[in-house]
């Protein structure tokens, strides 16, 4: 085509749009260690994780061959909190190889020895009896070795297929005896490849150790947003590979003796072979998780029932089980893309299924680089297309082939189990659609560009409502100070909440909880201020006085509360999500009135008491709590409602600090049993700002384990866990560093 005085803005647009490409593409090829390499790298992460909820197969569960025994709180509640003598651990251990199981994987380690319980008799002196000492020692003395936890494992190890997990840790030295590396069929130099190499091993004791035949390392490396995406299988420690427990696993399943790590036709790893199950693998060593959905997809059984003998007969018949625990005192939980506290535990077990049903999803060097040629691909397609086209007709060309780009990358992902990057070519195709159609309106359709502007003089339909109501509430939208309740609440964990709903079931939901909210603030004589995506903000004491605005506003937040517990049911009814919500209140004197330009104007509320109860509201999920006042309200409403001290703190951006209360209830109607518990809290509490540190430890102790709200108690008592004193000119005020 023969550039033209008229078609040259399309060829100069042609060449923003491949200078554009061009740079999406030195973006897409950037490592981790930049700053937007590591964006790429987390925008990554999200398409995938989004991808990968949107496309679980429910009904599919882990192969019958994986099962679990799991220490859970069950398990904990009968038997006893973990760690659990050894004996008893080695008698679960035999418990589930007498229930069938082929292969047993321990996700537990051992560092240390076990304490034998005649070393505690002795230390506690009961042997120490003149009379009868000497006997009695000799008594107890001959129960040493049957009671000896670690020789009792050392016999289970020995006798059966039990692989026993281990850990990388990079703080931690070797250990008097290492765990056996993996034996490596092929001749191959691992040492050529960028597979981890660990600087110490946490090992097990030495008796259990030297007892166990097989050994595989349950270390997992999360990517750098701290979710697990991919399983390390191997791991170099001086220069030799260990296997992961799940590897080790399958392997003693199969009777192999080895196993083979490949690699491709450019010397990159590309898979590894155990006996005719393949795994696919990058240069790394590690591969995609398959998760198959969130927790439970795997067969799980309680220890408690395997070692109360309620396990039917065969249950474990044939299988490998992984032992390990979920309780929540376990700790052994890890963000995923299934879900945000997912068990370790499982991603072993879902692993080994993995192998076993040949159930990939591979992302290695050649399909890496087809991610690069294919956001290349797409931005040549739209940098010379999209400037031939009318800006409208841009649009739905351009969303046709971003819809092509989605829908053919879930067709691969589902079809053919490969992850192709998405992220950069989205991107991509969003800037150059957005470069596109606003250089096509600038060159084009000044006229639209007028249209497009009106849009800024929209005015809220309820404020002209009122206006039209109440004719003489109008001298009050001039601008004002006076002494007022602001009001912020926020739907806790919206973004999550908001990417695993469609739209119209987002937008429904939003509604459904918007529309008694708006009421309740409504009933208690409120304004609302304005919707902000998930937020609402309201103010009390304007545009008509209210001598009671602080607590009509603090009646309205525990109304609040209780209207959205109530739509929980309902919501769950609907298949929506938990919703839960942070309130925060602030009285004070603020800037109250119709303001903005001349294009768009909106009744509204100013100042520094305005800004913090928005910082109020945020600070509820740092205490783990449903709604805090401010002081001034406090002190305006303590006749009528009952309140608790949570906090004095300075927060960014103020030189005073404040104190922060959370809201019980109205006087006369909050129950014994809170009162009871707000007592211990206020001596706790006391103690605290009295530099008792040491008595007021003991006081949050007690509370965080005898209450509900441990996350408030958990706080406390980690800041005095520091010192018996607080140091020399502290002043009780905790200063918060971000907004």
């Amino acid at each position: 085509m023969i550039i033209t005085r008229e078609n040259r803005p399309k060829f100069i647009a042609v060449g923003f749009g491949l200078a554009i490409t061009a740079l999406h593409f030195v973006w897409w090829g950037m490592g981790p260690d930049s700053f937007l390499g590591e964006l790429r790298t987390r925008l990554d992460g999200l398409v995938y994780d989004t991808r990968m909820k949107a496309t679980l197969d429910t009904t599919r569960r882990a192969n019958d061959l994986i099962a679990i025994v799991d220490l859970d709180e069950k398990s904990l509640a009968e038997q006893g909190r973990w760690p659990w003598p050894r004996v008893r651990f080695a008698e679960l251990l035999e418990g589930i190889v007498e229930a069938g199981a082929v292969v047993v994987a321990l996700d537990i380690m051992f560092p240390d020895a076990d304490t034998n319980p005649v070393d505690l008799i002795f230390e506690a002196g009961v042997a120490q009896d003149q009379a009868l000492g000497e006997e009695l020692r000799e008594s107890l003395e001959a129960l040493r070795t049957p009671l000896d936890g670690d020789l009792a494992m050392a016999a289970i190890l020995r006798d059966n297929d039990i692989v026993v997990g281990f850990a990388f840790n990079n703080e931690v030295g070797d250990r008097e005896s290492l765990p056996q590396p993996s034996q490596i069929l092929n001749d191959l130099r691992l040492q050529n490849h960028p597979i981890p190499s660990r600087d110490g091993i946490l090992a097990n004791v030495a008796v259990i150790n030297a007892a166990a035949r097989y050994q595989g390392f349950f270390s997992t490396s999360e990517d750098a947003d701290g979710v697990l995406r991919r399983y390390q299988l191997f791991n170099l420690y001086r220069g030799v590979p260990y296997a992961s427990l799940s590897v080790e696993a399958v392997r003693v399943f199969t009777l192999l003796d080895g196993m083979q790590i490949l690699e491709d036709s450019n010397g990159n790893l590309e898979r590894v072979m155990v006996g005719p199950l393949e795994i696919p693998a990058d240069n790394t060593a590690s591969t995609l998780i398959p998760f198959l959905g969130p927790q439970g997809m795997v067969n799980t059984y309680s220890a408690t029932d395997v070692l109360m003998g309620r396990l039917r007969p065969g249950e474990l018949e044939g299988k490998i089980v992984f032992v390990g625990s979920t309780a929540q005192a376990s700790s052994d939980f890890i963000a995923t893309p299934v879900q945000a506290n997912y068990p370790g535990l499982e991603v072993h077990a879902t692993l080994a299924s993995a192998i076993l049903d040949q159930n990939w999803k591979i992302r290695n060097g050649m399909i890496n680089a087809l991610g690069g040629v294919f956001v290349i691909f797409v931005g040549l397609l739209m940098s010379i297309a999209l400037p031939f086209l009318r800006p409208l007709l841009a649009i739905v060309a351009a969303l046709g082939l971003l819809a092509l780009v989605v829908v053919g990358n879930i067709w691969l992902w589902s079809g053919h189990g490969i992850d192709l990057d998405l992220a950069i070519a989205v991107i991509l195709a969003v800037v150059l659609t957005i470069f596109n159609v606003a250089y096509g309106f600038v060159s084009e359709s000044a006229a639209k560009q007028e249209i497009t502007g009106m849009f800024g003089q929209y005015v809220p339909p309820d404020l002209v409502k009122q206006m039209g109501d109440r004719p003489d509430l109008a001298l009050s939208f001039d601008g004002d100070r006076r002494e007022m309740t602001v009001l912020f609440a926020d739907v806790r964990n919206f973004t999550s909440i908001s990417e695993g709903l469609e739209p119209g079931a987002l937008k429904d939901m939003l509604n459904r909880y918007f529309t008694p909210m708006t009421r309740i603030i409504f009933e208690q004589q409120g304004t609302i201020d304005k919707y902000i995506g998930d937020m609402i903000m309201a103010f009390w004491g304007a545009p008509l006085e209210d001598a009671d605005h602080a607590s009509h506003a603090v009646a309205a937040a525990l109304e609040m509360l209780r209207v959205t517990a109530e739509l929980r049911p309902e919501f769950k009814a609907r298949g929506y999500p938990d919703i839960r919500i942070g309130v925060g209140l602030n009285s004070g004197d603020m800037s109250v009135g119709n303001m903005g330009s001349e294009y768009r104007r909106a009744y509204t509320v100013l100042g520094d008491n305005v800004n913090l109860g928005s910082r109020i509201e945020g600070l509820t999920k740092f205490y783990g709590l449903d709604t805090m006042v401010g002081e001034h309200t406090r002190n305006l409403t303590r006749d009528k409602f009952v309140y608790r001290l949570i906090d004095k703190v300075l927060v960014k951006g103020k030189e005073e600090p404040v104190c922060l209360y959370e809201p019980l209830g109205l006087k006369g109607e909050v129950s014994d049993k809170v009162l009871e518990e707000l007592a211990e809290y206020d001596a706790a509490l006391a103690d605290y700002f009295a530099g008792e540190w040491k008595r007021a430890n003991a006081k949050f102790t007690s509370l965080m384990f005898a209450h509900q709200k441990t996350l408030l108690y958990r706080l406390y008592r980690d800041r005095v866990a520091v010192s018996d004193n607080p140091e020399p000119g502290w002043d009780g005020v905790y200063r918060h560093t971000s907004k």
